[in-house]
């Protein structure tokens, strides 16, 4: 038998399943063995019969039982220790149980504990319990969680938790000192289609070999379709020309979203939008979790430039246009659908489907019946083969 070194986290689980290759076929009807603990069943229904030296029968097939065990011991050398031995009584502790012929019940030196467990009985003895485990030496005015967690283990009386969460709301230092953290609910976002919001940012980059320092994009709050382009300057002028060719290009834009960054809150900005008559909405001055579609799709920009450019990260404005194209061909995970098709409302086309022909493409002709449908598509199926 080898010795488990102190320390495993695997432990236990293996001092376990070595006790049970240890009993063998004993277990689970004869024997239930939990680590140095080697419990021995007795016989449910006691058999009167006298056997052998006028011994009873369940009693001698329990003695045998107990045979059989120390036999698998010395098997596996293993040592039992005789003063801890309990043999042939009614019952035995185990795990904190007591065991026994009539099955298994709490052992009551276990649950005596718990139910003379002691509680503060008076209102005023239950803040002083409080205090002293908030504002005393041990407490240093910690939150209401950990307060708790402090005097639950020591005492218990009904209505603690919201006893000890009056407490901490009302005491004084805590108010001095402590942050107010305003959870607001979640409200959602109503979209009615594509295109209904567009949310704009723009993205500081590393100055490229051309000049370039910023890339302005538009994301789709619905679809996740974007729409990207390099600058060198992020003036008012560029910004806004660029995002009126955007809608110029897709009519059907209900509404911006941006932040307060001077490249969307200035005079040619507001102008072009109030002619063309679509809004703009400014989120909350630092706070661009209120714009996160696109500001968390600034990571995967940035990654898919570095991926593509691999050695040539000075040129990455080159390209920013097949990394823009590459994000519109890939599903996302919120819609499990991909953004241009949302965006166009038809299927695409991949650029590998130009040289290996997919469904996609067969032109099928209303006139051919089933069989030279499903023919002419083997036949396009084997020229693909060929052509790889």
């Amino acid at each position: 038998m080898q010795v488990t070194l102190i320390g495993f986290t695997n432990a236990v689980a293996e001092a376990q399943r070595r006790m049970l290759a240890v009993v063998g076929d004993m277990f689970p009807d004869k024997c239930e063995p939990y680590i140095d603990d080697n419990p021995i069943k007795g016989a449910q229904e006691k058999d009167e019969t006298k056997v052998r030296l006028g011994i009873r029968k369940f009693v001698w097939d329990h003695l045998q039982d107990i045979k059989d065990l120390l036999n698998c011991f010395l098997v596996y050398n293993i040592t039992a220790s005789g003063p801890k031995s309990i043999l042939a009584v009614p019952e035995v502790t185990i795990l904190g149980f007591r065991c026994g012929a009539y099955g298994r019940k709490p052992d009551p030196a276990k649950t005596d504990k718990i139910s003379q467990w002691p509680t503060p009985l008076l209102t005023t003895t239950k803040l002083d319990v409080i205090q002293a485990i908030h504002d005393g030496l041990a407490g240093g005015h910690q939150s209401s969680k950990r307060t708790l967690a402090k005097i639950t283990p020591l005492y218990y009386w009904p209505g603690m938790a919201g006893m000890v969460a009056t407490y901490c709301q009302i005491c004084l230092i805590c108010q001095e000192r402590s942050s107010i953290r305003v959870f607001e609910p979640l409200r959602p976002t109503r979209v009615l289609g594509p295109g209904y919001v567009i949310r704009l940012d723009l993205l500081v980059m590393p100055v490229s070999t051309d000049g370039y320092k910023y890339i302005l994009d538009a994301k789709d709050n619905l679809s996740g379709f974007v729409e990207a382009i390099a600058l060198k300057k992020k003036t008012g002028k560029g910004v806004a020309d660029w995002i009126e060719d955007l809608y110029l290009r897709h009519p059907f834009i209900r509404r911006f979203i941006a932040d307060n960054g001077t490249e969307f809150v200035n005079q040619e900005m507001l102008s072009m939008l109030k002619r063309l008559c679509v809004p703009i909405k400014l989120i909350e001055p630092y706070h661009p979790e209120a714009n996160a579609p696109v500001e968390r799709g600034h990571q995967t920009l940035k990654n898919t430039i570095a991926k593509l450019a691999a050695d040539d990260l000075g040129s990455w404005s080159r390209y920013l246009k097949q990394t823009v194209f590459s994000e519109n061909m890939t599903a996302k995970r919120t819609t499990v659908c991909i953004p241009a098709e949302l965006w166009y409302g038809r299927v695409i086309d991949f650029p590998v489907e130009a040289l290996i022909p997919t469904w996609n493409r067969l032109d099928d002709d209303p006139h051919m019946t089933t069989e030279e449908l499903i023919e002419a598509r083997c036949r396009q199926v084997l020229r693909n083969e060929e052509a790889i």
